[in-house]
């Protein structure tokens, strides 16, 4: 559902940075739209996988609690809640 939203979210800024602000004085407007169209595709299939990793890098001990089947004890639990932090 993240993804989901962040994606429709992405191509609502994408859509009004290109119709709705006006565009500066350029030479070639259709390069620069060019360009920012391949940006805004590109940029999820570099992002996405490290997101990926980082994230899953991140919960390892979380992933690794349950796995186990262990009861998480007061510190891991905040660790939890609090998005891997536990200070």
């Amino acid at each position: 559902m993240v993804v989901v939203a962040n994606a429709i979210g992405s191509v609502v800024v994408m859509l009004f940075a290109t119709f709705v602000v006006p565009d500066p004085p350029l030479e070639d407007v259709a390069r620069v739209r060019f360009v920012n169209t391949v940006v805004f595709a590109g940029y999820p299939v570099f992002a996405g996988p490290v997101a990926l990793v980082s994230g899953l890098w991140l919960w390892r001990p979380v992933v690794r609690l349950v796995r186990d089947g262990e009861v998480a004890d007061r510190r891991q639990a905040r660790a939890v809640l609090h998005g891997g932090r536990c200070d």
